[in-house]
Formats: C-alpha cells, structure tokens, sequence
C-alpha cells in the first residue's frame, strides 16, 4: 500500500492508451483506467497485451488486468491484478464492487507487493468506473449535555466527504491524556457516552459505515469535551496527631488520590474549634501540601492548654466531606501576668499582708507562686534597707502571705510571678509602705525635776528616736491632777494629740495645755526647760503654775508623714500642791471675782440712774404719788427675787448690802 500510495501521488497524468474507459482517484490525484485481460510479454521491455474491453461484469470472476500508467518525466506501467471479485451490490442503477488488487511492476514482474481494497463503481450505462472514498463527517460532533460521568453527544453526521450510502455509525472516544479508548455502535443522531471518569478530557470522533468490505471511513474531526467534577467519594481518612505543642499542633492523613476527590481542582482545609470556659472560637486553614505522599498541616497561634477540636473538610466544585473530628488538648506553656488589679495589700507598722488572684491565663496548672520583695524608700532617712529584701514560695493554693520585720514607714517593691510545669510567666510589680511609728521617747528612771519652786519645775528634755519617720516636733505638756501612769510607756491614745492653750483650757474645762513647743531641729541633745517661767514658746504660754495644785509634766515628740501623725509621750516630772493660805486666792478665780462683781455694779448703776430720771420726770407732772405707790407694790412684789438675787451675790462673791441699799432707797424717795 505504500509504494502504491507513493507512486500515485504527486503527478498530472495524461493518457497514452486510446482503450481508456474511465478515471478514478488515489490520494486526490486523477489516473487512467485501461482493462482487459493481460497476457504476460516475452521481453521484459515489452508492453503487455490487453485482450478485450468491457470485461468487467457482475457475473464474471476471471482475474482481469487494470494497466494504469502514471506519466511524471516519463511513463511507468503499473499492473493492478485483480484477482477476484470480493462482492458487489446495486445502489441505484451502480453497481459497487470490492476488489482484491496485487500491485506489480510489469517490467520487473513484481507480483503480489501488496494487496488493498479498494471500490470500483460504475455509473449508469456510461462504462465509466472510478474508485470512490468512504464516508467520513465534514464537522466533528456537538456536545449537548456533561456530566461527571456521561457526555450526550449530536453526532453532526449529514455532511461528508466521500459517497454512501450509510449504513453503521460509530462513536469512537479516547482520553486526551490516557490510554483509554473505546468505539461505540449508534442507532440515533443522538448519543450518551456513559460510565466517564469526572474532570476528564475526551476526544470524540464519528466513524461512517457503507456497504461492503472498506466501506468504514477514517474517523471525523474530534470533539474535546471534559466530564464535570464528581462529589468526593469520602472525607480524608486517617486523621492523626503527629505532634502536640504549647501553641501548635501537626496533624496527617492519609495521601488523597483522584478516586477520593473525584476532581483535579479541590481544596483541603483544616476547621479547629477552641472551647475555651465561656467562649468558643472557630478558625479555619487552607491545606496547601496536599500533593504529598505523607501530607500533613500545622496548626499555629494556638491557646496553650485548650481543649481543640480538629478536622479536614475536602471541597469541590460539586460537594463537600469532612474527615472525622479529633479531640485534643494543647500542652502547658508559662501562666500569663497574675492581675496587677487583683494584688491587695494591708500595710501596718512592721508587717503588709499581701493577697492576690491567680493569672486569668493560666495556660496549664498552677504549681506554685514567687515572691520577691525589696525596700526601696524611706520616710526616715536614718534607716539603712540594705537588709530589707527577701524572696518566698507560695503552694499554688495558698493567694495570700503576712510579710512581718519590716521597718515602719518604709515602701517596699513586691515582684509576684506564678509557675506552671513549664515554668515562671511574666511578673508583675507592685508597691506598698508600711505606717509610720510613734518615735520612741527615751526612758526617764525618775520621775523627779532637776528644780522645783512653788510655780516652776526645771526637767530635762531627751530627744525621741525616729521611728519610720524623722520627728517634727517636740511638746511639754501640763496636765492638773492628771492619773498616773507606768513609767515609760508610749500609749498613742494616752497622749495628747489636740494642742490647747492655757487661755482656752478653762472654756473647755481641759485638764491639760501645751505649755510649749520645740522644733525637732532644737533638741538635739538632753537640755533642761523650766515649766512656769511665764514665757511663749512657739505660740504657747508657759504661764506660772499655781502652788495649790497638783501638776504632771509630760513630754512628747511628734512624727508626720504619708498623711499619718504618731505621738509618744513620757511624764518627766510631777509637782504635789503646796498648803493654801487663808486669804490667798488664786489668780485665776480672782479674776473671774474681779469681772463678776464688776459686771453687777455696772447693772445696778446704770437701773439706779434709769429709775431717778423717770421719778424727776413724773414728780415735775405731779404723778408722783401714783409712781410712789407703783413703786412700793413692786418693791413689796420684788422682795422674793431680791433676796434670791442677794442669795447669787452673796454666792459670787457681792456685797450683800447692794440690794438693800437699791430697797432703802425706794422707801427715801417715797417719804
């Protein structure tokens, strides 16, 4: 066939022999038909003897001989022997023929170099014979419907090329990238082409079928189609942990092949649920090696310590399966900060109490607490803090610690921190001081004053020790038959916190004033004061004490700071009252004598003066016997209140005789 097809294609023939009774088409190109029976020639050179024309008949069966001469540059016979006649039919008024040919070379007598079908047909009554083409579809088919599995197909077989009649029709689809291949018989235009791999590149083509043997034609031009995407057969399978971290966790499965996914364009994503006390958070990853042949995923950002739940959802264009649901929990990592909100502390003299909560973030189980703490500051800067640091160990069920021997006054810097298996998170710092104290007054072995007159005690002043706070003042107080006390005792209530005066003792009946006040600066050192020397001290007057009573001499220092104030006092010296004698008075009650009997004369004469201008005035208009009358009644009616008011007088110390003078009067003036 291919040396056949080689000589025939390519040349313009023209005709040599007047014995030609038809043409026919190889390969497109045109060549002259002679027949006749062949007799072999004795000289290889010479043309071989045809006997006979019109000797193809339905009935014959003879071998016949079909000279064809191909002219290029020259002339080359080409004996086609027939050798017998396979079949025929009649199609309208045409006889179709199928031979059996053996190509040959008449010259170097090459018989049987190879054997084709080929049709020969003859037209009408014309004699005219010609070898035809099969039928062969001009357009490739039409797609109507895809699915993922099937394509229906309109087969678009009313043109060819070629000559019919037609009797089969087959479909003949391939893979595009593949082996698969597979031909189809078909009855209508339409066609399913069923039981298809999903996403999957097909070409199809149309074969034609006439009658006879070769009647089938080469395929028509092919249809590209691809199948839809199936719904994945199953989520991924073998879903497991690989590793488990504080933060992260890798997760594999098992490979994914096209028989899962049913697709070649799908996504892999990892769904995770964190079910945190009072809160659920879902987030979702894409998977991107999913290709591999250990494919696996890491999870990261996560809550150290949580409870997770874990899936891979697979996804196509035509549905969605989930693998099954693992449940995991996170591993431990440090606690976060303990809340600086939640520290309180309870600050006394020497100790703080401190309480807290336990971090809002443990991440895992609290083991235990750590706190550190250190003096920073002072109020007193005498103190040395050098030694003030320390560190303790808390249980983690233990959210409260006394911290005691500490100094008074004095902030101390607390570092708090928890820890879990993995240990110590972030710390968190606080501050908090201690109250000040009372400065510590020395101790005094007697209570005896260095110099005692009858309104003066000379005593000795000590400075006080700072406790947690320098001292502000010192105060010497006087208290009048004051109780006594233990010796060097320091009782803050038992002191004397409100300054008085000696001018306002009296008006607020005070058994006790401030006599005077030294600033810390001027007692430095033991110096004596001498109580009574009718000095100011500071704004205070340290006014002569009274020989008839009894006294008691304090002193004390005062501390202020941190809007805090402490007092310590000491008694440094008592005074016993001397023997009164009989027409001494005491400064003080005579004063108030002094201003009472004053205050009583000044009423008496300012009524008398009153009372003799109304009589002049009513003597002059001669009622003065009615006034002298009105008078007598109210004198005889006042007698009572007078001799009550004398009863006063006499008690504050008035002259009796003063009321009386006022009733003798009236009587004078009546006669």
């Amino acid at each position: 066939m291919g040396l056949f097809a080689s000589l025939l294609q390519g040349h313009n023939h023209t005709p040599i022999h007047s014995h030609t009774y038809g043409q026919f088409r190889v390969a497109n190109q045109p060549m002259k038909l002679v027949f006749g029976r062949w007799e072999e020639a004795g000289d290889p050179g010479e043309n071989p003897r045809i006997h006979g024309e019109n000797m193809l008949t339905p009935h014959r069966k003879a071998p016949i001989g079909v000279l064809v001469q191909l002219c290029h540059h020259q002339c080359v016979n080409v004996y086609l022997g027939l050798s017998s006649i396979l079949s025929y039919i009649k199609v309208k008024k045409c006889y179709i023929y199928s031979f059996k040919f053996t190509m040959c070379h008449l010259f170097f007598r090459l018989r049987e170099f190879s054997i084709f079908t080929g049709i020969l047909k003859k037209k009408n009554t014309k004699n005219t014979f010609f070898f035809s083409e099969p039928p062969v579809p001009i357009a490739p088919p039409q797609l109507t419907s895809i699915g993922a599995t099937y394509l229906w197909i309109q087969l678009n077989a009313n043109s060819i090329n070629g000559d019919g009649p037609i009797i089969d029709r087959e479909v003949e689809y391939r893979t595009v990238s593949g082996t698969m291949y597979d031909l189809q018989p078909v009855d209508k235009t339409t066609h399913k082409i069923g039981h298809l791999d999903p996403d999957t590149e097909y070409e199809i083509s149309v074969l034609l079928t006439r009658p006879l043997e070769g009647g089938t034609g080469a395929p028509g031009p092919p249809l590209r189609a691809r199948t839809k995407c199936a719904e994945p057969m199953h989520g991924p399978q073998r879903l497991e942990v690989v590793d488990i971290q504080s933060k992260q966790v890798t997760i594999r499965w098992e490979p994914l092949g096209y028989n899962v996914t049913r697709c070649y364009s799908y996504n892999l994503t990892v769904q995770y649920r964190s079910k945190i006390p009072f809160k659920e958070e879902t987030r979702e990853e894409v998977c991107y090696l999913t290709q591999s042949h250990d494919p696996q995923h890491t999870i990261h950002n996560l809550t150290p310590f949580t409870n997770i739940s874990v899936k891979l959802v697979l996804r196509n264009l035509e549905g969605v399966k989930e693998s099954r649901e693992l449940e995991l929990q996170t591993d431990e990592d440090v606690p976060g900060v303990i809340p600086l909100e939640s520290i309180q502390g309870s600050a006394y003299e020497e100790k703080i109490i401190l309480k807290w909560r336990e971090p809002e973030q443990t991440y895992g189980i609290i083991t235990q607490y750590e706190i550190s703490y250190k003096a920073v500051s002072s109020f007193d800067p005498e103190l040395d803090l050098s030694n003030q640091s320390g560190k303790v160990v808390k249980m983690s069920n233990e959210t409260t610690h006394m911290f005691t021997g500490l100094y008074p006054g004095s902030t101390y810097s607390f570092t708090l921190r928890a820890s879990t298996a993995k240990g110590y998170g972030p710390p968190v710092i606080t501050q908090f001081t201690t109250k000040i104290s009372a400065p510590s007054m020395p101790a005094y072995d007697q209570e005896t004053s260095l110099n005692q007159t009858d309104s003066t005690v000379t005593v000795l002043l000590k400075p006080a020790q700072s406790r947690g706070a320098p001292v502000s003042v010192y105060q010497v107080v006087v208290e009048e038959e004051r109780p006594r006390r233990a010796r060097g005792t320091a009782e803050i209530l038992r002191c004397y916190p409100v300054p008085i005066h000696f001018q306002n003792a009296t008006l607020l009946n005070s058994q006790y004033y401030f006599t005077a006040q030294f600033p810390a600066a001027g007692l430095l050192s033991p110096q004596p004061f001498t109580v009574g020397d009718n000095k100011t001290y500071n704004g205070y007057w340290n006014v002569p004490l009274l020989p008839q009573k009894s006294y008691s001499i304090y002193f004390q220092a005062v501390s202020t700071a941190n809007g805090e104030t402490k007092i310590d006092c000491v008694r440094v010296a008592t005074k016993g009252a001397a023997t009164p004698k009989p027409d001494s008075v005491e400064p003080e009650k005579q004063t108030d004598h002094t201003v009472k009997i004053a205050g009583v004369i000044a009423g008496i004469l300012l009524f008398i003066i009153i009372f003799l201008g109304v009589a002049l005035l009513m003597k002059k208009s001669g009622s003065v016997g009615t006034f002298l009358h009105c008078a007598e009644t109210l004198s005889l009616q006042s007698m009572t209140r007078l001799q009550a008011i004398t009863f006063a007088l006499t008690i504050t110390g008035l002259p009796p005789l003063v009321p009386s003078y006022l009733i003798l009067f009236i009587s004078f003036f009546k006669h």
